[in-house]
């Protein structure tokens, strides 16, 4: 079953792994394991929330589903169109300096932070000895 609720124009699914029989909340960037209980509440609706959307799979394709291999499949990007692709390289290029820089930035800010309170220490030593 995927569901997907509605919240002030937030949307989040429960989707449910057929390989490990496991539910999880996709919630922008983030994933969480949910116990099957939860799902099946919120399914019914609450408060001002319900259930977007439902959609449930038969059994034939549910085991038609596990048995799909996910990894990547070089004969698909045949269908893809060139200017896509070229446009899907140059964003995932852009995403990842984006990525490197902010990480090199949090390194940064935790390197300042450090010193910043090897100062602070310092300084109450100075204080207390004075």
């Amino acid at each position: 079953m995927f569901l997907v609720l509605l919240e002030f124009g937030h949307y989040y699914s429960y989707i449910l792994d057929f390989n490990s029989s496991k539910w999880f909340r996709y919630d922008d960037v983030n994933c969480t394991e949910i116990g099957e209980d939860e799902v099946i509440r919120v399914s019914k609706g609450f408060g001002d929330q319900s259930a977007y959307g439902l959609i449930y799979f038969s059994e034939a394709l549910r085991n038609k589903n596990k048995e799909t291999d996910y990894r990547p499949n070089a004969t698909l990007s045949a269908w893809v169109p060139t200017n896509l692709k070229d446009e899907i390289t140059k964003e995932n290029k852009q995403f990842k300096a984006d990525l490197d820089e902010y990480q090199v930035t949090q390194q940064v800010t935790d390197i300042i932070r450090e010193y910043e309170q090897k100062i602070v220490a310092v300084e109450m030593f100075f204080r207390r000895s004075n």
